[in-house]
């Protein structure tokens, strides 16, 4: 090509791969390809000088590599990061779902663990053969009632006709062990299971009733008065001695004794005998309403000489009786119990007992 009217030079171009025809004659001595897709091509240019000489065309052969991102091991790890992705999404799907699952068993087992807790605590503090409360019942629930029942103790020497008292009742079953002996041991069970059914209608719901051991039961009187105690252990020896109990097809006449106090002992000094204390007072009445003949309750009460409630020896409360102590008695029906001393009912549940 001539250069001298370098003005007038003209260029045409091609590229093959991407144009199907030559651009038309152009001044311009540049040409732009903007995002040229993946391939191989052949870029062709043509000169055409001042006078109209034509030179070419020169070829460059090229070719467009894919962007890195879009080449074949881009593609394959996008595949396998689209695979991953969607098994992880799957997997936190499937932890999600088990973990829903593991949440409800979890809690479904807790609450299990719990009712069984409760069941297990229930009976610690059950008898199992009466179904009534057990001493360990006593031992984990009485201190709050004690401490509110010493606290009342100033309500009641202002209003002594209020119900702010504890008053607890032993109750034991009069010649058990003749009865038990004679009848065996399952018709012994029968007796008790009755016995701790008469007690619990006799109660109140807020009272509580207790197997204590043996044939002997315990009765908290809850919120009553100390002076109307003799009332509760009066209807105590009617309920067991009016009807008798059935045993094995036969009925069995049964009587008991109790014996109670009220807790605090001293309403001028709440502190000056403890609960172990009032329940040994309890318990030494119901033994002197034995020896006084048995079907009998007796309760002991502060007596006149001892507004402080002082202590009383042990044994001695028919001797204090009128100065430290005040005993009050109650007869109860006039039943005579079976297998009792000249009892007729013995001889004949025997002879029944064997001809069954």
């Amino acid at each position: 090509l001539s250069y001298r009217r370098e003005h007038l030079t003209a260029y045409r171009t091609q590229l093959m791969g991407l144009e199907t025809e030559p651009t038309p004659w152009s001044r311009e001595a540049r040409v732009v390809y903007d995002r040229l897709p993946q391939g191989s091509y052949t870029f062709r240019v043509w000169g055409r000088d001042g006078e109209g000489t034509v030179s070419g065309p020169i070829e460059v052969k090229f070719q467009v590599r894919p962007a890195p991102w879009l080449n074949a091991w881009a593609l394959a790890l996008y595949a396998l990061t689209l695979i991953g992705l969607g098994w992880g999404v799957s997997y936190v799907r499937t932890l999600a779902r088990r973990g829903a699952l593991l949440e409800v068993q979890v809690a479904e087992r807790t609450r299990e663990l719990a009712e069984a807790n409760r069941k297990l605590e229930q009976a610690s503090v059950t008898d199992p053969l009466t179904g009534l409360s057990n001493r360990r019942f006593i031992d984990l629930n009485v201190g709050v009632d004690l401490s509110q029942a010493a606290r009342n103790a100033q309500q009641l020497l202002a209003f002594p006709d209020r119900n702010l008292d504890l008053i607890f009742y032993f109750i034991d079953l009069d010649h058990f062990k003749q009865l038990n002996d004679k009848i065996g041991h399952a018709g012994g069970d029968a007796v008790l299971v009755e016995l701790g059914r008469r007690l619990r209608e006799v109660a109140r719901t807020t009272d509580a009733v207790v197997r204590w051991g043996g044939e002997e039961f315990l009765l908290v009187s809850r919120w009553t008065n100390r002076q109307s105690g003799g009332m509760l252990a009066a209807r105590t020896l009617e309920v067991v001695a009016t009807e008798p109990f059935a045993v094995e097809g036969h009925e069995v006449h049964v009587t008991c004794s109790v014996g109670w106090a009220p807790y605090p002992w001293s309403l001028l000094n709440p502190a000056s005998l403890s609960f172990e204390e009032v329940l040994n007072l309890a318990d030494q009445a119901l033994y002197l309403a034995k020896r006084e003949g048995r079907n009998r309750a007796l309760g002991v009460l502060a007596g006149p000489a001892n507004p402080a409630g002082e202590p009383v020896p042990e044994g001695l409360l028919t001797a204090a009786e009128g100065g430290l102590v005040e005993l009050v008695r109650h007869p109860g029906p006039d039943v005579i119990a079976s297998f009792g001393p000249g009892s007729p009912d013995s001889s004949q549940f025997r002879a029944a007992a064997r001809a069954t």
